[in-house]
Parts: structure tokens; sequence; C-alpha cells
């Protein structure tokens, strides 16, 4: 629920091909769309400098028994590798939208 006159922020790892789809889905539910902006270099930045971080987060997991091995590995290897390179290739942008609800709706 979006009180009239409230914000709504939506960011998500989209093709390109689909943002005019993204805008028309935040309108038809009634949003008005105040700002569209890609960050796929600073959610590169992101993923590349805590890359470390979370191999050690994955192998605390696996060593405590906490996180199944081969789903872990296979879900830090996503989140290092793979999918800062489907944004490097253009695959996927880091889209934001910045919406509101109208004072009237």
């Amino acid at each position: 629920m979006l009180v009239p006159g409230g914000v709504f922020n939506y960011t998500d790892g989209i093709p390109l091909h689909s943002l005019d789809q993204h805008h028309e889905d935040l309108e038809a539910a009634g949003l008005i769309v105040d700002l569209t902006e890609d960050i796929t270099e600073p959610v590169i930045e992101a993923l590349v400098r805590c890359s470390d971080d979370r191999r050690a987060f994955f192998e605390t997991m696996i060593a405590a028994g906490t996180a199944d091995e081969a789903f872990a590995i296979r879900l830090c290897i996503a989140l290092t590798i793979s999918v800062p390179d489907m944004y490097r290739q253009k695959s996927l942008n880091y889209i934001v939208w910045r919406c509101h609800k109208p004072e009237q709706a």
C-alpha cells in the first residue's frame, strides 16, 4: 500500500529491451515515474568489491554445515562472476525507478 503522494523506489536487473515495458507496468499500477536511471556501473563495482567477503561468507556457511556445499559454490560463482559479467556484456542493466502515487488516487 502506498499513500497518495507516497514515493516508491524500485530497482532491478533487466534486459534493456524491456525498459519500456517496466515503465508501462509502473504507470499501469497508478504510479507516476519521476526518474529512470541506469546504475549498472556502480552495481558492477560493488559486486566486484564485495566478492572476497561473499566468498568468505559462503565458506563459513559450508564449514559450519549450514549450507549445502554444491549449492553455496554455485551461488557464490553466480554472484561473483556470472552476474557481473552479464552486466558488463550488457545482457542486463541495473535500473532504478523513482515513482510517486498521485495525491488524488
